[in-house]
């Protein structure tokens, strides 16, 4: 299980997505599935992760998944809700300062770590995405700055 606060906030999202779609076996009518490539300043993004928000009167539950060497895959069973989705990119990024770990005995350090990509992908996105039934292809660029 990831060590990062956003690993735990994703972990815990997909679990709830699969506790939902627990018992379907097949493919949602109402979930599609959908996979595709995230960039980061024109590069793949190593790794991070990708969440799946319904809006604009789509009914449904959030999904997320993992991306891996700038690609992302969510099937049809836990895959995002039929309609408009907002996207959320988030990935961490080493800043070299090294700080107490939390909870930790003191003195264990542990290197510091930032939000890579800007709000305007993540918190406040502004990405958005149309999902059809069965299988969907969305690619994401990114930029830093």
């Amino acid at each position: 299980m990831s060590r990062t606060p956003w690993g735990r906030v994703l972990g815990a999202a997909c679990a709830g997505a699969m506790l939902l779609a627990a018992g379907c076996g097949r493919s949602s009518p109402d979930r599609g599935s959908v996979s595709g490539e995230v960039t980061l300043d024109g590069k793949p993004l190593e790794q991070g992760g990708i969440l799946f928000v319904p809006i604009e009167g789509t009914k449904g539950t959030v999904a997320g998944g993992q991306i891996v060497d700038g690609k992302y895959a969510l099937s049809g069973e836990d895959g995002p809700a039929v309609g408009t989705n907002r996207v959320e990119i988030r990935a961490q990024k080493k800043t070299g300062k090294m700080e107490q770990k939390p909870l930790a005995p003191p003195g264990v350090m542990v290197e510091r770590m930032v939000e890579a990509v800007p709000p305007r992908f993540n918190s406040a996105s502004t990405l958005k995405t149309e999902i059809e039934p069965g299988e969907n292809q969305a690619d994401f660029q990114v930029e830093s700055k």
